[in-house]
């Protein structure tokens, strides 16, 4: 027993198989054949790979955006400058700096730069008139005591009073931040009082983290020391990869015009 099944083993190994190859001449059942191979060749090329990527190997993204603006406003104007409404313009004569103009100091993804302001100094919580654009009367009972709306900047105390604005009108007296805002431009001409935050410039560090394959990008190219980024301004043409805009450049329109009220801006990267 032991002896034939080594030779049946020992002659196994000088066998050898051969496929055979069946010609089939028949249109319907090549045509068949030709359909599923390019079925399967299609689906393979069209599908698994165009379509549906099947070379690519994705991963999850880990984005942060820092951004830092520079510039120092002094915003010295002279008397003739104010409008003529403006209570106390000594407010509005004074160094501005980051710290002043960015608010607030931080955000997620974003920047806030202040271009314009209305000041009100020295505000404490008290009696005093109303805004005429907002409560005129002609006697006590135009204001009902304990009362307000949705634009006042008090509750009525039920006076009629002389307005601290213009003397010849008469105003409902309230109680709250006295005293109540002026809303009007400081400066004449519709100028900006922050006008020369154009200048200021925002350093923009964009970081890209890709943690399935461990690679990590960013807008800086790593050839760009402190000294070099101290300098340079971006440029479409002189200077693309600085990663340090002048605000002037990235706000559509005319700035001078924008800064007067507000202009909000989404930049994709």
């Amino acid at each position: 027993m032991t002896s034939s099944k080594f030779n049946n083993f020992f002659l196994g190994l000088f066998e050898y198989y051969t496929p055979k190859i069946v010609l089939i001449k028949n249109i319907k059942v090549g045509i068949l054949n030709r359909f599923v191979q390019l079925a399967i060749i299609s689906y393979i090329i069209g599908y698994a790979i165009i379509y549906n990527k099947g070379y690519q190997d994705f991963s999850p993204i880990e984005s942060s955006v820092t951004t830092k603006v520079k510039g120092i406003a002094y915003t010295n104007y002279s008397k003739s400058d104010f409008n003529d409404l403006v209570p106390d313009i000594e407010v509005y004569r004074r160094i501005w700096d980051t710290a002043d103009y960015v608010v607030p100091p931080s955000e997620s993804n974003a920047f806030f730069v202040i271009t314009n302001i209305v000041i009100t100094a020295n505000q404490t919580q008290g009696h005093c008139p109303e805004d005429p654009d907002v409560s005129k009367c002609f006697s006590d009972r135009d204001c009902i005591p304990g009362t307000s709306h949705i634009t006042a900047n008090g509750v009525y105390t039920g006076k009629c009073v002389t307005s601290d604005q213009n003397s010849t009108l008469k105003v409902c007296e309230i109680y709250g931040w006295c005293p109540v805002e002026r809303d009007v431009n400081p400066l004449k001409n519709n100028k900006a009082l922050l006008s020369s935050t154009k200048k200021f410039t925002v350093l923009i560090k964009n970081f890209v983290d890709f943690p399935k394959f461990k690679i990590r990008r960013r807008n800086i190219p790593d050839y760009y020391d402190d000294k070099y980024l101290k300098h340079c301004n971006y440029h479409r043409v002189n200077d693309p990869l600085c990663p340090i805009f002048v605000l002037e450049d990235i706000v559509p329109g005319n700035y001078d015009e924008i800064a007067v009220k507000v202009c909000s801006l989404l930049w994709r990267f």
